[in-house]
């Protein structure tokens, strides 16, 4: 599959997902439904890993350009965590939103169902999830 059809392997791995859920997840006992569990959490997780990975690079990229240049440390989100730690970020309401903006796309890929609608219309993700 093409590196260029992100929704085709999403479509892929959602199936695979529904199919161990729906067929072998039901037939199976003991460590064998965990194993089926643990795997269909991990294929609807990278599912929705390429689904929604222009939003996930947006939300990046937005908190990104809120890190000092240069900065001594080697991540943005690292440079932030100081910044905010030392009371530097205070008020700063659009770093807020931002910060926020990343928590709840970060949060769609691994517990979607956790996010109110509230929160998907404010990160955009309406129409993009289930």
């Amino acid at each position: 599959m093409s590196a260029g059809r992100p929704d085709a392997l999403a479509m892929l791995l959602a199936s695979a997902e529904a199919a161990l859920r729906d067929k072998v997840i039901p037939a199976s006992a003991g460590e064998a439904r965990f194993a089926g569990l643990m795997a269909a959490s991990a294929i609807g997780m990278a599912a929705r890993e390429i689904s929604l990975s222009r939003t996930l690079d947006k939300a990046n990229a937005d908190v990104a350009e809120l890190a000092p240049e240069p900065s001594p440390f080697p991540d943005p989100l690292i440079a932030l965590t100081h910044l905010i730690r030392e009371g530097l970020m205070d008020g700063q309401e659009e770093a807020y939103l931002r910060l926020l903006r990343l928590a709840v796309t970060r949060t769609a890929v691994t517990r979607p169902k956790l996010l109110t609608s509230g929160e998907r219309a404010m990160a955009g993700l309406n129409g993009v999830l289930p």
